[in-house]
């Protein structure tokens, strides 16, 4: 049980400020207090340094406890959108100012950033006034920032390949090139999915230069549905756990975050419907047939060649 949960009080929000805080990311790019980062992607590790002000009297005055008791300044992130979180080492604050830090690996945070800056009690002194708090952890003072890495929409995770580059080189018509890294199902899609699109092909580079013709549509919706033939392959013949616990995939709870690409291969099931094991032989042995499933319940034109 937390120390708050049991009734002991936190001290006032003057008791400490945020002097400043520097997000890091990837690349030599330092942006102080940002409520966006622009050209944000998620190939980008971050670090995020925070310092903030204290009044060590203030702070144990209205806090309740001894003047020889030791605290400490933690930073910590998450990211509703790719459900993650972690917590930089715990500084002990000495003076009147404390710097913590905390490093995000790529991939790992997406959406909105949640910074929360606390200080927090390290160790109890003598002399505590009653319902003063006395656990190690317990939270005396906490602040928190939100920094927008990008738009809530979902976004099409497009690298562009230039001329004669892999994997096209040995293919100059081809259109696009779909992988999935599924090592980690939890990851959100564009994450973990790449879409290479060949610029040396004239219908792609019509499409990058905006045209909105009714070809450019069906190529667009042929990409998609291509995504989705490589989202469902990948679920029933790459990844062993999917057919770990038997099921009608047609009404599994999700057992992935949002977004993420677990969630996406159940989703794509679920519009096929049946038995998973029916569904993995039928990817194994009539791929054909279960290829045009997907087209029809995802109810997309193709454009053929």
């Amino acid at each position: 049980m937390s120390a708050l949960s049991r009734g002991y009080r936190m001290s006032g929000t003057n008791s400490a400020s945020i002097k400043n805080w520097v997000v890091d990311v990837s690349g030599g790019i330092e942006l102080e207090c940002p409520a966006i980062i622009p050209d944000w992607s998620y190939f980008h590790p971050i670090s995020v340094s925070l310092t903030v002000r204290v009044d060590h009297d203030r702070l144990f005055r209205t806090a309740g406890i001894a003047t020889d008791s030791v605290v400490a300044l933690s930073l910590s992130w998450s990211t509703r959108k790719v459900g993650r979180s972690g917590v930089g080492s715990v500084v002990p604050i000495i003076s009147d100012e404390a710097t913590a830090k905390v490093s995000i690996p790529q991939g790992h945070v997406g959406g909105r950033l949640v910074l929360d800056a606390r200080i927090i009690l390290l160790e109890s002194g003598t002399g505590n006034e009653p319902f003063a708090p006395v656990e190690i952890g317990s939270i005396l003072w906490e602040d928190s920032c939100e920094v927008q890495l990008e738009g809530d929409a979902p976004r099409l995770p497009v690298v562009m390949i230039p001329i004669g580059q892999p994997p096209f080189s040995g293919n100059p018509n081809a259109r696009w090139h779909i992988s999935i890294n599924h090592e980690d199902l939890t990851l959100p899609v564009d994450v973990v999915v790449r879409i290479n699109l060949n610029e040396a092909n004239p219908a792609i580079a019509g499409l990058l230069d905006g045209d909105s013709s009714g070809q450019s549509k069906v190529l667009l919706s042929s990409l998609m549905l291509d995504l989705h033939r490589e989202l469902v392959r990948c679920a029933l013949l790459d990844v062993d756990e999917f057919g770990v616990v038997p099921r009608e995939v047609a009404t599994a709870d999700t057992l992935y975050p949002s977004g993420s690409l677990g969630s996406a291969m159940e989703a794509d099931l679920a519009l096929l419907g049946g038995e998973f094991e029916t569904l993995q032989n039928q990817a194994k042995l009539r791929w054909a047939e279960l290829d045009v499933e997907i087209q029809r319940n995802l109810n997309v034109e193709v454009l053929y060649e």
